[in-house]
């Protein structure tokens, strides 16, 4: 079955064209395009709001779409492995879409990864969880920290973090194997105040070697 068909099928005896066109914002012609499959699947904004205007599960709208929705992308991308989503998703619709786009996400992963840190409005730093140094960090985290990204790879996790360097390994060891992965922490920013964080540090994969994603959000008291 087409999307466009799909979304017929769904609409019909719920509302008309006009209606659901005015309840996710849209020219009613774009609807009637989108049901005759002249248009092809909308964006993924759309799609949202197609889901919430029919009352159909989320996930149900994308498979249709033949799209990955959002939030499965994200775990992809903070997943170490790939494996797991399947496992997870074994009596989901979207099984027979993962299976057939195995190799596909991959491949994509890295891509994927970096769409989503670069984009992203949270604090993130990516940090080696060897040598604590920070290797990437996104414009959120230099607006946070009041550093320019060049300043921040070239620092390390430790002059940031107030914890002796000796507890900091201790705990990037922990994320990094997964023992724990949400911390509480003090770190400096630029101007030298000293505020309360919480981190949420995510071993990655990228180009063979392993790193923590870290998702940094300010502890307001």
């Amino acid at each position: 079955m087409t999307f466009g068909k799909y979304l017929k099928r769904i609409r019909k005896g719920l509302m008309s064209q006009r209606e659901l066109a005015e309840k996710v914002g849209v020219g009613y012609p774009y609807i009637s395009k989108l049901e005759n499959d002249v248009e092809p699947p909308p964006s993924d904004d759309l799609l949202i709001k197609l889901s919430e205007a029919l009352s159909v599960d989320e996930e149900e709208v994308f498979s249709m779409a033949n799209k990955l929705p959002p939030n499965i992308r994200e775990y992809l991308i903070q997943d170490i492995s790939v494996v797991k989503v399947v496992e997870k998703l074994k009596e989901d619709l979207l099984m027979k879409f993962l299976i057939s786009h195995y190799d596909e996400i991959l491949e994509d992963k890295e891509n994927l990864f970096w769409y989503f840190f670069n984009t992203n409005k949270r604090t993130m730093l990516l940090v080696d969880p060897e040598t604590l140094q920070i290797v990437n960090a996104n414009d959120a985290a230099t607006i946070f920290y009041n550093y320019s990204k060049s300043e921040l790879m070239n620092m390390k996790i430790s002059e940031i973090n107030t914890l002796p360097k000796e507890e900091i390994i201790q705990e990037i060891k922990k994320a990094k194997l997964q023992e724990r992965n949400f911390f509480n922490f003090r770190h400096k920013l630029n101007n030298n105040i000293i505020v309360d964080v919480k981190v949420k540090s995510t071993p990655i994969v990228l180009d063979k070697r392993i790193y923590l994603c870290s998702v940094i959000e300010e502890v307001k008291r």
